[in-house]
């Protein structure tokens, strides 16, 4: 099977990252490169054995919400950019060489020119007046440090995935930066939602069965599905211990938080809380679940995108921080209230 392209330099690119040649294929028939990687049967695709990396748990509903996702793996200085055709259904569709920080390690401070790991997501895309030998074509900022590196109290700023130019070599090592040749980065930005699609970067990607994956999302699913329900019982006391001591969110601590929701449900006669089916993702210890929200009492409704962090504490997920932001588009609105896609999160799992 070929795939036809424009220069010798993509030729190198594309073999260097994509795929063997399947037997028995027709020359003649051109496909798109997430044909190929979908069905060709690759050296890449063969060692990590059809499974999926263990931090990616769900996208969620992916109807509302990026089906794609980026994993960059330090050791392999690769990035792979998956895609979730249906919950329960993931699968790569790129698989490119990247440059990483300069210095080994999981980036702590300014300066130290390390590349950072964890959970994040694209923020801005940037292009025109970037300096061509040190950038490329384009780059997109980074939202490091996230809520976990703050906690950890790492510091920095300004970690981007960019481009350099076919005449450097991906071996120089960056500031810090996840690095691409500017030919990906056209490719791989047509995958990028700004403010939501999500990239973690990890040092050594880990694969396992994606059945392991459906288990591990029941589980976390329940557990916050006996969070929703406590607290739309007014059970606050209950509610609360999911929460982390170390929790802290809109200038309160677990304290101030426990009173705050104690005073809302002795106000509130009744609280319907609804949720749609949750994005899930692993790093070391940390949770990261974001779904939309819908809750409705006698006094105020609303309706938003809620974003919940989590902490593994001796084995058990609490909560250290949660962020909500309100959501007044009314197709998306009216869409999920007029379907079956809002209720509680044990629904999740139904669909796996």
């Amino acid at each position: 099977m070929k795939i036809l392209l424009k220069s010798s330099k993509s030729l190198t690119i594309i073999a260097t990252l994509l795929f063997a040649a399947t037997s028995g294929a027709d020359d003649t028939k051109k496909l798109s490169i997430e044909e190929e990687i979908r069905d060709s049967s690759n050296t890449w695709i063969t060692k990590i054995n059809y499974q999926v990396p263990d931090n990616i748990v769900s996208l969620g509903n992916t109807n509302y919400f990026p089906n794609h996702i980026f994993v960059v793996d330090k050791t392999e200085r690769s990035l792979t950019v998956w895609k979730q055709f249906e919950v329960g259904n993931l699968k790569p569709v790129r698989h490119y060489p990247t440059d990483i920080g300069k210095n080994q390690g999981d980036k702590l401070a300014r300066g130290d020119h390390k590349t950072p790991e964890g959970i994040y997501t694209f923020l801005e895309k940037l292009e025109g007046n970037l300096d061509f030998n040190l950038y490329g074509s384009r780059a997109f900022t980074i939202s490091y440090p996230n809520v976990f590196d703050k906690l950890l109290g790492k510091t920095g700023a300004g970690i981007w995935l960019h481009a350099v130019p076919d005449t450097v070599a991906l071996t120089r090592g960056s500031r810090g930066c996840v690095v691409v040749r500017n030919e990906v980065i056209k490719d791989i930005s047509q995958f990028i939602s700004l403010q939501k699609t999500p990239i973690i970067i990890k040092d050594s990607v880990n694969y396992v069965p994606i059945d392991k994956q459906k288990e591990k999302y029941q589980v976390l699913t329940t557990m916050l599905e006996d969070w929703r329900k406590a607290w739309e019982e007014k059970s606050i006391d209950k509610y609360m211990e999911f929460y982390s001591e170390s929790f802290h969110a809109l200038k309160m601590n677990k304290r101030k938080w426990h009173r705050y929701k104690k005073e809302l449900a002795e106000k509130y006669q009744n609280i319907k809380i609804k949720f749609s089916d949750p994005a899930v993702l692993e790093q070391k210890d940390q949770i990261w679940v974001r779904a939309f929200q819908d809750y409705q009492s006698n006094l105020h409704s609303d309706f938003g995108q809620k974003t919940i962090y989590l902490r593994y504490e001796n084995g058990v997920p609490k909560i250290i921080n949660e962020d909500w932001v309100e959501n007044t588009d009314p197709t998306v609105v009216n869409s999920l209230n007029s379907s079956a896609e809002m209720g509680n999160l044990s629904q999740a799992t139904n669909k796996l």
